[in-house]
């Protein structure tokens, strides 16, 4: 589907969306696709205490560090100047635990995908890290920008300390060197960030707001590695995009989060928009305010 410099094609599978790009130049490499789980931190695992009574354990327990995707057919229908796309998943975990998640595509004839998102989570799984999805982007979009808390990491329980703002980095500057490779670079309350090769990027924005982290080192590979040592950069572009996050709590040293800023087991709604964009045209808040509007 085309519109104007702007190309999307959707071929099923477990995230719908195949490809994007601006002027011939591709935006996406995967997804965007469910994501649940976050390499743990030493607050929701001491690696010692690996197995036992931790959230971490939990999660893995649930198989939400793996799920396996069922995904049924999509359905097209042209509104207008504008096509979607609906799909169901369902996503297998462990010992029967399943989310079905529903999702809305709607792809513009200003060429602004708009992405409406349903999961529900069964009872039984009622702590989790994250709610979100997740993409894979080329490594050469390594010029972040974003609008929100910064210009250091931010959590849901851990925010006071930063100021709204916008900002601007390198995906690889994102990296935060704890000693055991973890969780890191979250930004909470952002209104949108983009990422870039200086010239053709994506935006990333959404009607409310939204938390969202970059890195070089996919979940599995934090999750696996021991030292940061032990860590090799990814060619791509490792992009979370979350409607909630838990918080990070106390819990290797003291207590955990607060019941606030937990993920409780119920049917999450939200939605979030991609905007291909070029920097000779358009500035990313700008476009923001016109996606959103």
């Amino acid at each position: 589907m085309t519109a104007g410099s702007v190309q999307a094609t959707f071929g099923g599978g477990e995230s719908g969306l195949t490809a994007l790009s601006i002027n011939g130049v591709d935006l996406i490499e995967s997804g965007p696709t469910l994501s649940l789980f976050r390499a743990p931190t030493d607050n929701d695992e001491i690696r010692p205490m690996r197995g036992m009574s931790t959230p971490a354990a939990r999660w893995r327990r649930w198989g939400i560090d793996s799920l396996i995707a069922n995904p049924g057919n999509m359905q097209f229908r042209r509104m207008g100047d504008a096509v979607t796309a609906r799909q169901s998943i369902e996503w297998i975990g462990n010992d029967g635990v399943a989310f079905l998640h529903k999702r809305r595509f709607e792809f513009d004839a200003s060429g602004v995908l708009r992405v409406h998102e349903e999961l529900s989570v069964p009872e039984r799984c009622n702590d989790l890290p994250r709610v979100g999805v997740h993409l894979n982007l080329p490594s050469s979009l390594d010029h972040l920008e974003w609008y929100g808390l910064g210009p250091h990491e931010t959590y849901p329980d851990r925010a006071r300390g930063a100021a709204i703002g916008r900002y601007s980095t390198r995906v690889a500057d994102e990296y935060v060197p704890y000693i055991r490779p973890q969780e890191h670079g979250h930004h909470t309350q952002t209104r949108w960030c983009a990422l870039s090769n200086g010239r053709q990027g994506l935006l990333i924005s959404a009607p409310e707001l939204f938390g969202f982290s970059t890195s070089n080192y996919s979940i599995a590979q934090l999750d696996e590695a021991q030292h940061d040592v032990d860590l090799k950069p990814e060619a791509q572009v490792h992009l979370n995009i979350d409607a909630k996050h838990r918080g990070l709590g106390t819990a290797s040293c003291g207590p955990d989060t607060l019941d606030k800023y937990l993920l409780r087991a119920r049917k999450f709604k939200w939605s979030w928009s991609l905007a291909a964009f070029d920097s000779k045209v358009d500035d990313p808040a700008d476009l923001a305010r016109r996606v959103n509007e």
